[in-house]
């Protein structure tokens, strides 16, 4: 059998387990352990055309709010109370987070346009993501998991 990546004991991609992965990258990383993972990976495919549940990293009550995001073919919204809201383009460029290449979630010309989000692509079907306020210094504000 072979080794599945780890970051530590509870933070480990399990390739056979997409949930499994999810339910770690929520739960089971530190904040450090996220943020080596998301350093080490690519931008990988730019979701078009499907719905990815949305996962806020060790705080389950802001999923009562935010259910993930709907996209389309370089665009997305995001799910709020079950509504498709706050509308945002989707492109590959460079991350605050280290200057690599990341799926972009650009919120630029409508009411979130001091917020932008990152992902990258953890195996198929499961991002990590970060979350921006950029109306000054780029700020890290929250990190999410998608699961498509």
């Amino acid at each position: 059998m072979l080794a599945q990546p780890s970051f530590g004991p509870a933070c480990t991609i399990n390739a056979g387990n997409p949930a499994a992965t999810v339910n770690d990258l929520r739960f089971g990383c530190s904040d450090a352990q996220y943020e080596a993972l998301f350093r080490s990976l690519s931008p990988g495919s730019v979701p078009a055309n499907v719905t990815a549940q949305g996962y806020v990293r060790n705080n389950p009550a802001a999923e009562l709010v935010w259910q993930g995001k709907v996209f389309g073919s370089g665009t997305v919204q995001n799910r709020v109370l079950g509504q498709q809201v706050f509308p945002a383009s989707v492109y590959v460029g460079p991350s605050y987070t280290d200057g690599a290449p990341a799926v972009i979630i650009d919120y630029a010309g409508g009411p979130l346009g001091f917020i932008r989000d990152e992902i990258r692509e953890v195996q198929p079907g499961v991002y990590a993501g970060y979350v921006y306020e950029h109306s000054g210094t780029p700020q890290r504000v929250a990190a999410f998991v998608l699961a498509l």
